[in-house]
């Protein structure tokens, strides 16, 4: 049974989250905390692995989430339903969108989406940095102040071109030193 709960659960996050891997991790996290799959700290910490992870960093999440509740044949489960539907729109929908791409209605249509998925990263960024630097049923004053200022820290490392690797492994140092 859970292996079809989690297939149509990550079928339909994979069907209907337009914006890749980052604009996928609020739905994601929608599903498996309402359904108390994950607790929110457990979820932020399938996140981190994810994000030191090789691969996409949406399907990581997806894979770990399935892995986490049913082993490998979970993991594969959770994968391969997440990843089907772009593989099918992709295979239905690529010719028309080369052949209508540059249409002005089809670039109005995009002009619409873009700021969409901007806005649905931002707000996975908000709800990872709540779940992390926020722990359940704080306030500001709980507020975890070390990963604060390793999450600015690393947003400055980011922002002044660093690479992305070096600036999560300058991180996992911080976090060495102060925690």
């Amino acid at each position: 049974m859970i292996f079809l709960q989690m297939f149509l659960v990550f079928f339909r996050i994979g069907l209907f989250t337009i914006g890749g891997g980052y604009a996928i991790l609020p739905m994601i996290q929608k599903e498996v905390v309402q359904r108390n799959w994950l607790t929110n700290q457990e979820y932020a910490d399938i996140l981190a692995i994810s994000e030191v992870t090789p691969g996409p960093f949406s399907v990581n999440a997806a894979t770990f989430v399935g892995f986490r509740l049913a082993g490998f044949p979970g993991a594969l489960v959770a994968t391969l339903s997440l990843t089907l539907p772009s593989f099918l729109i992709i295979l239905l929908l690529g010719r028309l969108l080369a052949r209508w791409r540059d249409d002005p209605r089809v670039q109005r249509v995009f002009g619409g989406v873009r700021p969409a998925v901007t806005g649905t990263i931002a707000a996975a960024a908000l709800i990872l940095a709540r779940s992390i630097m926020l722990p359940a049923g704080t306030q500001i004053p709980g507020l975890d102040w070390r990963a604060v200022l390793i999450a600015i820290g690393g947003t400055v490392l980011l922002l002044c071109k660093t690479h992305p690797i070096l600036m999560l492994v300058l991180a996992g140092f911080a976090g060495w030193l102060l925690y």
